[in-house]
């Protein structure tokens, strides 16, 4: 998504923390392939989950 609006600064700054928190394991380079991407995407989710938690605390 950056790489289409390299304009957005509200997109890269959620892209940027996005990336970190979904490859923050060093594990990642040592499993194979469909280990990986089951981590990838468990990270993922678990990141749309905090930044929900943190969106409802901020609107009310």
């Amino acid at each position: 998504m950056a790489s289409w609006d390299t304009t957005s600064i509200s997109l890269t700054a959620g892209c940027d923390p996005f990336m970190q928190y979904v490859t923050r394991t060093s594990a990642l380079a040592y499993e194979e392939f469909n280990t990986t991407n089951f981590r990838l995407i468990e990270h993922g989710e678990k990141f749309g989950e905090i930044s929900r938690d943190v969106y409802k605390l901020i609107v009310v």
